[in-house]
C-alpha cells in the first residue's frame, strides 16, 4: 500500500519510456484460510503400490573429488565465516532423504508416499537435494561439501516416480498439490524454519488449477510459524515436466503459457531458477514473473529511437560509466571492469575488494576530474561491510571511508565542493566536504534522513542548481530536495521501487527514472504493473553532464 504523504506531489506526466513484460498477467488465486490442511500424521490419502527397483547408493563410499557443477569455484569458506547453518532446519519436501553418514543431522519429518517415516528415497532426488543444502565434509576436509554443514534436515517424502495410487496403477507417479499442501503444514508444526520444495505442478494457463490448499499452507507456514519457504522454477526438458516455455524476459508476459505451483505464490515462496555454470540461464529452466532468482542482465535504452536492448550478464552488473577513448567500465561484483558494448565482455581491471567474496560493487559515478566512485556492499545486503572507493586510475583504487551496509546513489554539487552519498539500510544521505584535486572527503555528517515508513533513499542526482533528486525506494516517488535540505518537489510514481534517476535529452532536462519489480508481491504488482520500467519526465532545471571515466 502506498505511504501517505502529508506534502502535495507532483504528478509523473510522462509514460514509461520502456515498459518490462508485464508482470501481473498470471495471479494465484486468493488465499482462503478455511482451505488450510488440518494437522494429521504423515501419510499417503490412498493405497500405493511400488514399481521398479528404488535407487541406491553406498553409504559408506568415500568422496574424494572436488566440488560438482555450479558449486566448482565457489568460495564456501567465505560463506560460512557468516554461518555454517547451525540453528536452522530445512525440511526437504521431496522423494524422501536417505540416512547416510554425510547427513549427520538427518531428522524424519514424515512419509505422504508410503508407510515410511521420510527417510526412504527410492528415486534418489531428494537425497541429492538434501546433500547439496547440509552434506558434512569428508573428515579429511577434501570433497563435496554441503552449502550449510551444520543444519539440521527434515526428510518429507512427498512424490515419487517410484510409486502408484492402488487406483491408477498405469499412471506416472504419486504426490499432487494436495499432499504437497498437508506436508508444508506438517513441516511447518515440526519446527522447520526453512522449506525446500523441488516438486512443481505445471499447467497452462488457461487450465483449471484448484491448489487453494497449498495457498493456506504457505500462508500459514509464513505468517504463523515464520518460514521461509523456497521452491523450484520448473524444468520444460523432460517427461513430467512442464509442458511448454513461457516467453523469456524480453517477450510480453501476457503471453505467459504455463503457470506453476508453488512458484506462483510470489507472497509466500522465494522462486529459484536455473543458471548454468557460466552464469547464464539455463534454456530448460521456466520462466515466468513469480520467479525471484535467476541470471542478471542489463539494458541498454536508444532515447532517440525508442529502443531497449537486454543482454544476460554472468554475474551481477550495477553500473556502466562512460571511459575515455570511447570505451565504457563497469561496476560488478568483481569490481571495475572493461565492457565491450558490442561483444557484451567483460574484463576485470582491478577488485579491491578480492579478499571479500562476499561483497559486490553497487552505484557508481564518476567526478569531474575523471575518477570513478563506488560503493561497495554485501551481496544479501545483510552486513555493514561496505565501504566507499575511489579510483584514481582504472587500477588504483582507496577506500575512503566504510562501514555501510547498502552503498547507494552518489553525486557532487555543481561547485565541487560537496559530495553526496547514500546508504539505504540507514535511510541516510551522507554529506561531505569535498577537496577536487586530490578528490578528499572530510566532515561527514547527515544530510537527509528519511523515515522507512516513508521509503528509503536509493540512486541520487544532482542538477545545475544544487538541488538532489533522489529516488525513494518503496515510496512510489522521487524526491527533490534544494541544497539546504528543504523539500521543493515530489515526482509521484506508478511503481513503488524507483531505484534510481539521471538527467539526458539534448537541453539535458529529461529526467530518466528507473525502477525495480524484485521481490514485490502479485497484489503489489497487481496495483503497479509497470514496475521495471523506465520512466522519463521534463524538468524546468537541466543537469550536469557526465565526465568521462579516466583511461
Amino acid at each position: 500500500m502506498k505511504a501517505v504523504r502529508t506534502l502535495a506531489a507532483a504528478t509523473l506526466v510522462a509514460a514509461a519510456v520502456w515498459t518490462p513484460p508485464c508482470a501481473s498477467a498470471v495471479t494465484p488465486p486468493p488465499v482462503d484460510e478455511n482451505l488450510l490442511p488440518t494437522p494429521a500424521p504423515p501419510g499417503p490419502p490412498q493405497p500405493t503400490t511400488r514399481f521398479g527397483d528404488c535407487v541406491t547408493a553406498d553409504p559408506t563410499a568415500s568422496d574424494t573429488g572436488g566440488q560438482p557443477g555450479q558449486a566448482a569455484g565457489q568460495d564456501l569458506g567465505a560463506v560460512w565465516a557468516l554461518t555454517r547453518g547451525a540453528g536452522q532446519t530445512v525440511a526437504v519436501i521431496d522423494t524422501g532423504v536417505a540416512r547416510h553418514r554425510r547427513l549427520p543431522h538427518l531428522r524424519a519429518g514424515g512419509d505422504y508416499v508410503s508407510s515410511g517415516d521420510g527417510t526412504d528415497d527410492c528415486d534418489g532426488h531428494g537425497t541429492a537435494v538434501a546433500a547439496i543444502i547440509g552434506a558434512a565434509p569428508e573428515p579429511t576436509g577434501n570433497g563435496f561439501t554441503g552449502i550449510a554443514p551444520d543444519v539440521s534436515i527434515m526428510a518429507i517424502r512427498q512424490s515419487s516416480n517410484k510409486f502408484r495410487a492402488d487406483t491408477d496403477l498405469a499412471g506416472s507417479g504419486y504426490g499432487d498439490v494436495a499432499t504437497l499442501a498437508a506436508a508444508v503444514r506438517t513441516a511447518a508444526d515440526l519446527g522447520a524454519t526453512v522449506i525446500n520444495i523441488s516438486s512443481v505442478a505445471c499447467l497452462p494457463a488457461d487450465a483449471a488449477l484448484d491448489d487453494r490448499a497449498l495457498g493456506a499452507a504457505l500462508a500459514y507456514a509464513v505468517d504463523v510459524k515464520n518460514v521461509v519457504v523456497v521452491t523450484a522454477a520448473g524444468n520444460t526438458d523432460g517427461p513430467g515436466q512442464c509442458p511448454a516455455g513461457n516467453p523469456d524476459a524480453s517477450s510480453d508476459w501476457a503471453d505467459v503459457a504455463v503457470v506453476a505451483s508453488p512458484a506462483w505464490y510470489d507472497d509466500y515462496v522465494l522462486t529459484v531458477a536455473s543458471v548454468g555454470p557460466g552464469g547464464l540461464a539455463s534454456p530448460f529452466t521456466l520462466a515466468g514473473p513469480w520467479v525471484d532468482v535467476a541470471a542478471p542482465a542489463f539494458h541498454v535504452y536508444d532515447p532517440r529511437r525508442g529502443e531497449n536492448r537486454m543482454s544476460q550478464a554472468p554475474y551481477i552488473v550495477s553500473a556502466v560509466l562512460p571511459a575515455e577513448g570511447g570505451g565504457m567500465l563497469a561496476l560488478t561484483q568483481n569490481g571495475l571492469e572493461r565492457y565491450d558494448p558490442v561483444t557484451q565482455a567483460l574484463e576485470t581491471i582491478h577488485n579491491p575488494e578480492a579478499h571479500l567474496p562476499s561483497n559486490r560493487f553497487n552505484d557508481a559515478k564518476t567526478d569531474p576530474q575523471g575518477r570513478v566512485w563506488s560503493g561497495s556492499m554485501s551481496l544479501d545486503a545483510s552486513m555493514p561491510s561496505g565501504s566507499l572507493y575511489r579510483f584514481d586510475r582504472p587500477g588504483e583504487a582507496r577506500a575512503v571511508d566504510g562501514g555501510f551496509q547498502v552503498s547507494n546513489g552518489l553525486d557532487w554539487s555543481p561547485d565541487g565542493r560537496t559530495f553526496y552519498f547514500t546508504d539505504t539500510a540507514l535511510g541516510i544521505v551522507f554529506a561531505y566536504d569535498y577537496e577536487a584535486a586530490g578528490g578528499t572527503l572530510s566532515n561527514r555528517r547527515s544530510f537527509l534522513t528519511f523515515d522507512p515508513a516513508e521509503g528509503k533513499p536509493d540512486g541520487l542526482c544532482t542538477d545545475s542548481e544544487g538541488n538532489l533528486w533522489i529516488a525513494i525506494w518503496d515510496g512510489w516517488r522521487v524526491a527533490c530536495y534544494g541544497p539546504d535540505g528543504r523539500l521543493k518537489r515530489e515526482i509521484d510514481m506508478p511503481v513503488p521501487r524507483p531505484t534510481s534517476c539521471c538527467f539526458g535529452g539534448d537541453d539535458m532536462k529529461r529526467l530518466f527514472i528507473t525502477s525495480a519489480s524484485i521481490r514485490l508481491p502479485a497484489s503489489v504488482l497487481d496495483e503497479a504493473p509497470l514496475s521495471g520500467a523506465l520512466f522519463a519526465i521534463d524538468v524546468d532545471v537541466p543537469g550536469k553532464p557526465a565526465t568521462e571515466a579516466r583511461a
